[in-house]
């Protein structure tokens, strides 16, 4: 699919492919003057561009009605590309580079250059292309696995809350154990579950949160602040509620840029 970016890094390359011909001057073309080279192979470039792009496109849907293999296929339509590029580059010779303009007598010579050219643009430009999509697959992939994360993510909170009355049901703030029970607190209040610290970890694994004390989980949305004093730190949370940090646990916060 065409977009302005593509269609800039297209251009893009065909420009600095069309330069860098025009520095190799082959074909015996190095008695030429350098304007002259560049404007011949960069208007060649362009030219070959919106030939080929087509002609493949159209081509490779229309041979695919038949058993040819997609080599066979690819040098079919090298070859009448380079067939048909042969009418251009006599074109340009004469527009830049005052050459006749005898399609005929020209074409078993360069015939076989716009072939061999042709074929490397195409792999060049086949390249690129393959590596555009694997780069879009890639982030494809990556958006759904971090749309299922966040959806697994959503599923346990929402089945942990579930433990929950309704009016205490809202955005989890932290986890806080006290004796056998355990204290949920959100942004509505806070309930006591018969339940153990270790029990709630294992429901909210995929939850976006850390244990700060071995009686404390926090969920990372719900930090507001670190505070220390003395020698001890603490979390202050939405709710103004502050939550112990032991040493044990504080590597894990330094890590995630939370203290």
């Amino acid at each position: 699919m065409f977009n302005k970016k593509t269609i800039k890094t297209d251009c893009l390359i065909l420009l600095i492919a069309g330069v860098v011909l025009a520095l190799l001057a082959p074909f015996g073309m190095n008695e030429i003057s350098l304007g002259s080279s560049i404007a011949f192979w960069v208007t060649a470039c362009f030219a070959g561009h919106l030939l080929y792009s087509p002609l493949f496109f159209f081509g490779g849907k229309y041979l695919q009605r038949f058993s040819l293999p997609s080599w066979g296929g690819l040098l079919l339509l090298a070859l009448i590309a380079g067939f048909l590029m042969c009418f251009v580059i006599t074109f340009l010779g004469w527009l830049y580079l005052d050459a006749s303009a005898d399609y005929l007598d020209d074409l078993p010579v360069l015939f076989p250059r716009t072939f061999f050219v042709g074929v490397i643009i195409t792999l060049v430009q086949w390249l690129h292309n393959y590596i555009r999509h694997q780069s879009r697959q890639l982030a494809q992939q990556q958006q759904v696995q971090q749309e299922m994360q966040e959806l697994q993510e959503q599923e346990n909170k929402v089945k942990f809350l579930d433990k929950l009355p309704r009016d205490k049901r809202g955005t989890l703030l932290c986890l806080e154990m006290d004796d056998h029970y355990l204290k949920v607190h959100t942004d509505k209040g806070h309930h006591m579950l018969l339940m153990r610290l270790k029990d709630a970890l294992e429901e909210l694994a995929n939850y976006p949160g850390l244990q700060t004390h071995r009686s404390w989980w926090v969920a990372e949305e719900a930090i507001s602040e670190s505070v220390k004093q003395d020698r001890k730190v603490s979390l202050r949370l939405t709710n103004d509620l502050l939550v112990p940090v032991s040493r044990t646990y504080l590597p894990q916060l330094k890590e995630r840029n939370l203290l």
